[in-house]
Formats: C-alpha cells, structure tokens, sequence
C-alpha cells in the first residue's frame, strides 16, 4: 500500500513538474500579459512587459498599473488635473499585432500628450458592451477620475454579447486564495489554460426562444455576417443587439452619473466593405441610440469606401493580409480620421 501511495505521490510529482516545464515552452507569449478577471472576465497583468503574438507578427507589450497598454510601464494617477480621455473597445482598440507607438491609440497619445491631454486605453481583445461597462465600473468605482469615454463598438460585439450573457462579476472571489490560483494556473499551466479555455464560456446556449449557437467551425466564419445576412441577424444578431443596448445604456448611466463625456465610435470590417454594406445596421442602430441620448456618434464607414479604390484595394491598404484587424496603415488612417473629425476641433 505504502509503495502505491509514493507512486502515485511520485506521478503527481512529476505530472505537475512536466506541465510547468512544457508551459514555458508551448504557452504563447500573451499568457504572460493577460489574466482572467472575476468581475470584468479577463484583462490584461498590470506593469508587465512582454511579446504579443498575432499572425506573423511579435510585438512588445507595455501596461500600466492599471492593467492598461501603454508606451511603457507607469504608475497612472487615480486622480488627473489633466484632460484624461479613456478608450475602450475590443481588440481593434488593443490593437492586436503592432506596438503602442503604431497604433490609432497610441498615434493621438503622442500627437496630443503636448495639449494638456492624457490618453488611456482599456481596450482588450474580446470585449463587448458588457465587458464595456463591467470594466469601466470597476476602474471608476476604485477611484479612477476621468473626464471622457470613447468607446470603439466594433462589428463582432454582438456574437461577443451572446456568448458573455450569463456571465456575472463576483468581486469577493477577485480577491480569495482561489482566484489568485486560478490566475497563476493560468499563466503557468498549460493542462489549466487547456480546460479553462475549453469550459470558461460555453458559446452553446440558448437566447429567449431563439437557439443561439455554433459550431467551432461556424463560430468566426459568421461573426461579421450579422450585418449583411438577414438569416443570420434573425437567428443570433437581434438578440445580440439588443444585448448590447442593454449594456450600452449601464454604460452610459453610469458615465452620466460620473460626470464623463461619452462618445461613441463604428467602423466596417472587410465583410461590410465586400458586401457594400455602408448604409449598415451597425450605423444605423448605432447612431440611434447615440442620438436619444445626446451622445457624440462618429461614424468611420463612409472612409472605408472610397470610390476612388476598388473593395479589394481598399481592404489590402488598410487590413493585415487575411485578417480583419487593422494593419500599420489602417492604424494611421483611423488616427487621422479620429484627429480630423473629432480631437482637432476639440482642442485645438
């Protein structure tokens, strides 16, 4: 019995030691960076510096205490004398591939970093409304003052709704023994990270009386489609909608209640251009709810269709090849566009 017992002692052992080596090697970079949240789902490790992996690019990666990206690792103030204009959107506004200094975000930081202004950045892949204002809860809630929200709504935010709907914050588990394994296992287990990324967020589920699920391999083929697929906005895309303006307006009571200015921001992904989807839903439904609340509404569509390019040339200038994510360029051109319609009237 004894000799069992220290084999199965001696497994466990080596099991445990094995899965930690083997984490090291065959975790990618971004385990370093990102952790998962108990009130706002997952994040990024606050004053951490590592290697992003996105396609075929590695890029450096800076945050600050606040679990944001930035240029560089920094202590942020909670409170500001500044103008402070806090970002947020999902991994457009992360800005997924390229360093702090290529992207839209971090364009107008240092244009604007001379005007008396300080820029913010909560965006983080994979977020939606809820994560929106789960988020922004959390950081005004502990003492963060600033004065203007710019949330970036992107196109697959209402699949992203669907699939966070049952998700619910638990602030007294973030701080629990509990949670603080489950964040190491995380970054440092890969046989952890395999399961939790299996049966964190189940996307089968049901939506009211609509079944709303997919497949693995149908789950990023239509997450752009809502738009422009009457099928597909009938079977997920309205309940997703109307997900997201639930979550919309926590967001925007809860700036109007704090005093922030909250402006709101939509642009296409390559489908919307494909399909000549200018006159989109996404715009639309956007600039409706913007309205009634007298909320700032910029809309970037109208500039990714330029009849002076074909669809093709349009998407190859301002997408990464094969991707929906902006490349160097089309960080540059949202900088302008932001700049031109909206941050040089404002402060300049």
């Amino acid at each position: 019995m004894k000799v069992i017992f220290k084999i199965i002692i001696y497994t466990i052992v080596i099991v445990i030691a094995s899965d930690l080596v083997m984490a090291k090697l065959f975790l990618p970079p971004d385990v370093n960076f990102r952790e998962p949240s108990e009130y706002y789902h997952h994040g990024l490790r606050p004053n951490s510096v590592s290697y992003g992996i996105w396609g075929n690019s590695t890029y450096v990666i800076y945050t600050n205490s606040l679990g944001l990206r930035d240029k560089n690792n920094r202590e942020v103030n909670m409170n500001s004398s500044t103008y402070r204009i806090m970002f947020i959107g999902d991994s457009f506004t992360e800005s997924v591939g390229y360093p702090y200094n290529m992207t839209f975000v971090g364009i107008i930081d240092d244009k604007y970093s001379d005007e008396e202004v300080e820029i913010l950045n909560a965006g983080v892949l994979s977020y939606s409304p809820k994560l929106y204002y789960l988020k922004t809860k959390y950081l005004i809630e502990r003492g963060l003052k600033f004065d203007e929200l710019i949330v970036m709504v992107d196109i697959s935010d209402v699949q992203d709704e669907i699939v966070y709907r049952y998700f619910e914050p638990n602030m007294n588990s973030s701080y629990s023994y509990l949670f603080a394994a489950k964040t190491f296992l995380y970054q440092n287990s890969l046989i952890f990270r395999g399961f939790y990324s299996t049966f964190r967020d189940p996307i089968k589920g049901s939506v009211g009386n609509t079944s709303a699920y997919w497949r693995d391999d149908q789950y990023n083929a239509v997450r752009g489609t809502w738009t422009v697929d009457k099928q597909e906005l009938e079977k997920w895309g309205n309940a997703g909608l109307a997900f997201a303006e639930e979550n919309m307006e926590k967001l925007y009571r809860i700036c109007a209640g704090n005093k922030i200015k909250m402006t709101v921001v939509v642009y296409p992904w390559p489908t919307q251009i494909q399909e000549n989807d200018s006159d989109s839903i996404q715009v639309s439904f956007w600039r409706n709810f913007s309205e009634e609340r007298n909320i700032t509404f910029i809309n970037l569509f109208p500039y990714f269709f330029n009849p002076r390019l074909t669809t093709n040339q349009t998407i190859e200038r301002y997408f990464i090849k094969g991707d929906v994510h902006w490349n160097e360029e089309g960080h540059a051109y949202v900088a302008e566009l932001l700049e031109e319609d909206y941050f040089d009237k404002k402060f300049k």
